[in-house]
């Protein structure tokens, strides 16, 4: 799994992504337990059956490579130095940024996009397809708010 992949397809902040556990992953329900996020509220997080695939394929090559199984241990990790250890949030970002110059993804305006556009992109594309499907869109948002870890309100109102 693709360091740009799993974010957008997670919908998690930077602090978020490196905050996860092995035992945040719950593969029978498809879902990640997000912890101690915004305002020191926890969430479960349900992942599309894409995600889940790549999610599966990323802890089977994690296992290859030996990283710790026990359920404590880092989500993601990266090789420092031959060990594979647990991002920082820094670290993530610098790796994030790295891939997406790499391969060439900019933002509209020629920059390479950061994870919180990918969030914002998330958010946007879902308003986009409710309203082109006739949903109402004002009884989705308190779901929209809740899955990206955001209090109903301010994001109804930053969105409207």
């Amino acid at each position: 799994m693709g360091v740009v992949y799993f974010p957008s397809l997670t919908r998690h902040s930077r602090g978020e992504l490196v905050r996860l556990a092995l035992s945040d992953y719950d593969v029978t329900n498809q879902v990640l337990h997000v912890r101690q996020a915004k305002f020191d509220k926890s969430r479960l997080v349900p992942l599309s059956a894409d995600a889940t695939l790549e999610l599966e394929r990323y802890l089977s090559a994690r296992r290859k490579l030996g990283a710790p199984c026990d359920g404590d241990a880092p989500l993601l990790v990266h090789h420092d130095g031959g060990r594979l250890r647990g991002y920082t949030g820094a670290g993530f970002g610098h790796s994030l940024k790295h891939v997406i110059r790499a391969a060439g993804i900019r933002t509209s305006q020629g920059r390479a996009p950061r994870i919180h556009d990918l969030r914002f992109t998330f958010a946007a594309q879902a308003l986009l397809r409710w309203y082109s499907a006739g949903v109402d869109v004002q009884t989705r948002l308190p779901a929209l708010a809740t899955y990206l870890g955001h209090a109903a309100a301010p994001l109804k109102s930053a969105l409207a």
